[in-house]
C-alpha cells in the first residue's frame, strides 16, 4: 500500500495504520500460538493427571498426596533407598527403612522364666542377620523403624525391584500381616506374664493396644457380673485391681529404662489414669450392664 502513487498526501496516515495492522498480525499469530500451546499443555496435563490417577488407583495412600510428591516418589522407582525421605508421607509412624545388605539385626530373645509362645519381632539394630536372602544386593526391606527410633522386623522381606507402588503395596500388607502377629502375640504374653514384665516383650504400640483391649474386656466382664448376679463386686473389685496395676506401672517410672522403654511406661500411665477415672465413675454411678444408655 505504501508503495502506491495513491497515498501522496495521506502517507504518513497510511504509515500508522501499516504499523497498527503488522501490530495486530504479531498479536493475533502469538494468539494463535498460544492457544496451541495451551491445548498441548492441557492434553499433556490430562495424561498427567490420568497417569497419576492409575497409580493412586493401585495405591490409595497417594490420594492423600499433592502430584508433586507422588512425582518425587515415583522417580525413586530403581532407587528404593533414596525412598527413605518419603516414607513418613504415606505412612505417618514409620521414620526409615532398613535394607537386608544393612540388616545388621536379630530378633530378641525372652530370657524371662515364664516365655510366650513366639518369639519377640522387636529388635535391636545388631546382632546378625536372620533373613535367607543376599545381604550384598540391597533388594529387600527387612526392618521398620518408627519415628520414636524402634526397629521392629518384618516377618517377611519386602523385594523392592519394583515400581513403587507396588512394593509399597506388598509392604502395607506385611505391615498389617506384622501388626496381627505382634498383638496376637502380646496377647499371648498377658496370658502367660506378669503385667509389669510382659511391657518390654513386644513393640510398645501392641502393648498399648493389648492393654486396651484386656481392659476392656475385664470391664465389660465385671459389668456383666454384676448384671447377672454372678458377682455384685466384681466392678468394685475391678476397680481395685485398676488402681493396683497403675501403681505398679508407676514405680518402673523410677526404675533404669531406655527412653523408648520410658515413653511408652509414660503413655501406659496416662491412660492408666483415664482408664481408673472411668472405672470410678461407673462404681459411683451404680452400672450394672455393659448395655446401658449412657455407655453407648
Amino acid at each position: 500500500m505504501l508503495g502506491s502513487r495513491y497515498v501522496i498526501g495521506i502517507r504518513e496516515e497510511i504509515e500508522v495504520w501499516d504499523k497498527k495492522l503488522t501490530q495486530l498480525q504479531d498479536l493475533l499469530d502469538e494468539w494463535v500460538k498460544c492457544s496451541r500451546d495451551a491445548s498441548e499443555q492441557q492434553e499433556v496435563q490430562k495424561r498427567l493427571e490420568d497417569y497419576f490417577e492409575t497409580k493412586r488407583v493401585k495405591l490409595p495412600r497417594f490420594y492423600f498426596l499433592s502430584n508433586d510428591v507422588v512425582l518425587q516418589m515415583l522417580d525413586q522407582t530403581a532407587k528404593a533407598r533414596q525412598f527413605q525421605p518419603f516414607m513418613n508421607k504415606c505412612f505417618d509412624s514409620i521414620n526409615a527403612l532398613t535394607f537386608a545388605s544393612e540388616a545388621t539385626i536379630t530378633g530378641e530373645k525372652n530370657s524371662d522364666d515364664e516365655p510366650i509362645n513366639d518369639p519377640s519381632p522387636t529388635l535391636t539394630p545388631s546382632g546378625t542377620n536372620t533373613y535367607k536372602v543376599p545381604l550384598e544386593k540391597p533388594d529387600y526391606v527387612t526392618t521398620m523403624i518408627s519415628v520414636e527410633n524402634e526397629y521392629v522386623q518384618l516377618t517377611e522381606p519386602v523385594y523392592t525391584h519394583l515400581p513403587v507402588e507396588t512394593w509399597l503395596l506388598k509392604f502395607e500388607s506385611e505391615m498389617k500381616n506384622l501388626v496381627n502377629f505382634v498383638i496376637r502375640q502380646a496377647l499371648d504374653a498377658f496370658t502367660h506374664m506378669k503385667r509389669t514384665k510382659r511391657f518390654f516383650k513386644c513393640p510398645a504400640l501392641a502393648i498399648l493396644t493389648v492393654d486396651q483391649i484386656t481392659w476392656t474386656l475385664g470391664c465389660t466382664n465385671a459389668l456383666d457380673a454384676k448384671k447377672t448376679g454372678v458377682n455384685q463386686k466384681d466392678l468394685e473389685e475391678f476397680l481395685d485391681k485398676n488402681k493396683k496395676d497403675l501403681q505398679e506401672t508407676v514405680i518402673l517410672v523410677n526404675g533404669q529404662l531406655a527412653s523408648l522403654e520410658r515413653a511408652a511406661v509414660n503413655t501406659l500411665i496416662i491412660v492408666g489414669v483415664h482408664a481408673r477415672d472411668i472405672v470410678e465413675t461407673l462404681v459411683k454411678e451404680k452400672y450394672s450392664s455393659s448395655d446401658a444408655f449412657e455407655l453407648m
